[in-house]
C-alpha cells in the first residue's frame, strides 16, 4: 500500500510596517538629536558673534581691525548669513590681518564662547630708517618696513636710529617686505651695538656742550654694498668697511685698536675711510696725520 505525502499550505507572511519597526523610530530620533545639536551649534543666534575684543594696538586704529574681522566672520550658507562663532576660522582671521596690517608683527586670536572673539596685537617698533631712493621707512629688528615717512622725520629720528641703504634691491620696496637677508639684520643690530657700547662711536648725539675733550663719532648711515660688504658712515664724514662674511668681533677689536692708538680724534676728521675686510687694516688716505 502506497504512502500518500501531503504537502504543508501555503502561507503568505504579511510584511511588518515600517512604522512598526523600532529602528526606523531610532533612526528619525537620532536624525532629529542631530539635526536639533546642528542648529543649536551653529545656527541658532545664541552663538553669533556680538563683540570683539581688541587689545595691543597703538598705531593700527581699533576701527579699521574691527571692520575687516567682520567682513570675514561672515559665512554664507546658501542665501543664508551667518557670523556663528563655531564656524569662524580664526587662523585664516590672523592670516588676513597679518597681510592687511604691515605694522602689526604677530597677532594671536581666540574664541571666547559664546560670543565674543579676542584678538591680541603686537604691532612692529621702528629699529632703524630704511631709505631707498627718496622713499623712507621704519624698519623693525627684524628688517620689515611698515610704514613710510616723510624726509623731514626721517631726518629728525635719524639722530637716534642709523639710516640703512641696500645696493643690492633692483625693485621698489612695499610695506611687509624686508629690506635684507634675515641673516644680514641680525649683523647689523649687532654691529651697531658694538660700535656704540664698545668704541664710543655711539648711534645717538653726543653732547657737544661737554666739556670732555673728546666727542665721539655715531654711525649715521649704513649701505649694504654686496652680501660680504657693509659701509658704516660716521657723523665725522669718515666711512668703515666691514666683511659681512668675516668675525665682526675680530673686525671691531681692530677698528678699536686703530681708533686707540693710530688715530686721535682731532685726526678722524682727515680719513676717508678704515677698510676692516682684510687681515691688514688700511686707513685712506695714508698720509691723514699730515
Amino acid at each position: 500500500m502506497k504512502k500518500k505525502y501531503y504537502r504543508k499550505p501555503y502561507r503568505i507572511k504579511r510584511k511588518k510596517s515600517i512604522f512598526k519597526n523600532r529602528f526606523f523610530w531610532l533612526g528619525i530620533l537620532l536624525l532629529i538629536i542631530t539635526g536639533s545639536l546642528f542648529y543649536f551649534l551653529f545656527l541658532y543666534p545664541f552663538f553669533d558673534v556680538k563683540e570683539i575684543i581688541i587689545s595691543g594696538n597703538k598705531e593700527v586704529k581699533k576701527e579699521e581691525i574691527e571692520n575687516l574681522v567682520k567682513e570675514q566672520i561672515q559665512t554664507d550658507f546658501k542665501f543664508l548669513k551667518n557670523k556663528n562663532i563655531n564656524l569662524i576660522k580664526l587662523k585664516e582671521i590672523d592670516k588676513i590681518l597679518l597681510e592687511n596690517f604691515p605694522q602689526i608683527a604677530r597677532v594671536s586670536s581666540k574664541k571666547d564662547l559664546p560670543d565674543a572673539i579676542i584678538i591680541e596685537i603686537e604691532e612692529r617698533k621702528p629699529a632703524t630708517v630704511f631709505k631707498q631712493n627718496n622713499n623712507w621707512f621704519f624698519a623693525d629688528k627684524e628688517g620689515i618696513i611698515f610704514q613710510q615717512i616723510n624726509e623731514q622725520l626721517a631726518t629728525q629720528t635719524a639722530e637716534q636710529m642709523t639710516i640703512i641703504q641696500n645696493s643690492l634691491l633692483t625693485k621698489d620696496l612695499k610695506l611687509g617686505e624686508r629690506i635684507a637677508k634675515k641673516e644680514i639684520i641680525s649683523q647689523i643690530i649687532e654691529l651697531e651695538s658694538k660700535l656704540k657700547e664698545d668704541l664710543k662711536i655711539p648711534l645717538v648725539k653726543e653732547d657737544k656742550s661737554s666739556s670732555s675733550p673728546f666727542v665721539a663719532a655715531r654711525v649715521k648711515e649704513l649701505t649694504i654694498v654686496s652680501e660680504e660688504r657693509l659701509n658704516a658712515k660716521t657723523s665725522e664724514g669718515w666711512e668703515i668697511y666691514f666683511n659681512l662674511k668675516g668675525d665682526l668681533n675680530w673686525q671691531i677689536l681692530k677698528l678699536k685698536a686703530v681708533l686707540e692708538n693710530r688715530i686721535p680724534p682731532e685726526k678722524r676728521g682727515n680719513i676717508n675711510y678704515i677698510d676692516l675686510r682684510f687681515e691688514r687694516v688700511y686707513i685712506f688716505p695714508e698720509n691723514y696725520n699730515e
